[in-house]
């Protein structure tokens, strides 16, 4: 028995370092906490959007700054250590509309990814589905550019490697954190003290 325990120990572990798991902070090549220099929550709600008009009718727009409170932590330790999963495609409008209500439930993070950092952006919204009714599970939308050093050094090295493939400029992504609810519209929504 302990044979296979220790067996099942090793595998384990292999699994680990040779499968490791994706977060948000992967996915934003960010290797210590201490590179979120600030993170805020917010949403905004439209009715009616006129696209070309000043006549659309704000509900409610509210953010607040979470950086430094138990909160603040929650959500930048989720971002390190909770696995995500992807999805193909996304169901929730992420989009206004003419003649629709709009709706945008973000969480926004300063990064600091120090001199050699592979993204251009230094403010990161990571947007969440902001229509639940829609959503079997809380989505989250995230998009960033990638530098042109970065994009340099990728070239180089697929073709020192012999590889032929087209670098992307850009990343999108859509996917879900299970059975966390820091990302989902309702808790956001709650912390601000709007919504229904």
């Amino acid at each position: 028995v302990a044979v296979v325990l220790s067996v099942a120990l090793i595998a384990a572990v292999c699994v680990s370092v040779f499968f490791p798991k994706t977060t948000i902070a992967s996915l934003l090549h960010l290797t210590s906490k201490d590179q979120i220099k600030q993170i805020t929550i917010s949403s905004l709600y439209i009715a009616n959007v006129k696209l070309f008009s000043d006549d659309s009718e704000t509900i409610y727009s509210k953010q607040l700054d979470i950086t430094g409170t138990p909160l603040g932590k929650q959500y930048i330790d989720t971002i390190f250590s909770k696995p995500i999963i992807f999805q193909d495609s996304g169901t929730c409008p992420p989009l206004a509309v003419q003649g629709t209500d709009y709706k945008a439930v973000t969480v926004k993070l300063t990064i600091d990814g120090g001199d050699d950092a592979p993204i251009i952006q230094t403010d990161i919204s990571l947007g969440c589905c902001a229509f639940p009714e829609l959503c079997d599970v809380p989505e989250i939308y995230l998009s960033y550019d990638y530098t042109t050093d970065y994009l340099r050094k990728q070239f180089e090295e697929n073709n020192e490697r012999g590889i032929q493939e087209e670098i992307k400029q850009e990343q999108s992504y859509i996917f879900t954190i299970p059975g966390d609810e820091l990302f989902s519209a309702a808790f956001i929504n709650e912390q601000l003290g709007v919504g229904d």
